[in-house]
């Protein structure tokens, strides 16, 4: 008898961290109508500003001596379907 090889769950293969913060209520509802009037998900709103902070603290800190810094380099992160 031959057994099926067992499928790994979504979570297993997106291996993506789990994250949680509490925002304040105005900014909360200002991105439930961004994301509700672009119909981009929140949490690529959410990913997006991540990344931006992570590469601006990255760029302070390379260049703490630098007299002008580029400004961060912005990913295309989300295609809508059409």
């Amino acid at each position: 008898m031959s057994r099926r090889p067992r499928r790994s769950s979504s979570k297993a293969r997106l291996k993506k961290a789990q994250l949680s913060f509490y925002p304040e209520m105005e900014e909360y509802e200002a991105l439930r109508r961004l994301s509700a009037r672009t119909k981009v998900p929140q949490q690529v709103y959410l990913r997006e500003g991540l990344r931006y902070v992570l590469q601006k603290m990255a760029m302070q800190a390379a260049g703490a001596g630098a007299a002008r810094r580029p400004e961060p380099q912005y990913t295309k992160i989300y295609e809508p379907c059409a």
